[in-house]
């Protein structure tokens, strides 16, 4: 399990990093230039700051676990299907679901409020 954890949380710092700083970046220029508007600059932090915390940020990072570390996972268990390691694993008496699946659940659960606390920070 703590492979899948260093697979998925290192591996996807980068996406998860650089998406954040963008979408943080575009969020606090548009919203700096909307609160000009009203004389309301002084609030745009902390408004850009909340919406990357509660919104944003977990949004963002969801998305780029799903198609990074999604498709990463399909096709290494595609894979194995068809190199029938996984009919080698049944045959072991050894269920695929819980030596396979399991373990990278696992790790998301772990992975995943870490990724998130990232691309809010920044």
């Amino acid at each position: 399990m703590w492979e899948q954890v260093a697979e998925i949380g290192s591996r996807s710092q980068i996406v998860v990093g650089v998406t954040g700083a963008f979408t943080g970046a575009v969020l606090a220029a548009q919203t700096l230039f909307q609160f000009k508007l009203f004389g309301l600059e002084t609030a745009a932090g902390g408004l850009v700051s909340v919406a990357m915390l509660r919104e944003l940020g977990p949004t963002i990072t969801g998305l780029m676990m799903a198609g990074r570390v999604g498709s990463a996972m399909a096709a290494e268990i595609g894979t194995m299907k068809v190199t029938e390691q996984i009919d080698a694993l049944r045959s072991m008496a050894v269920n695929p679901v819980d030596y396979l699946v399991t373990p990278r659940f696992l790790a998301m659960l772990i992975s995943f409020p870490l990724l998130i606390a990232e691309s809010a920070a920044l």
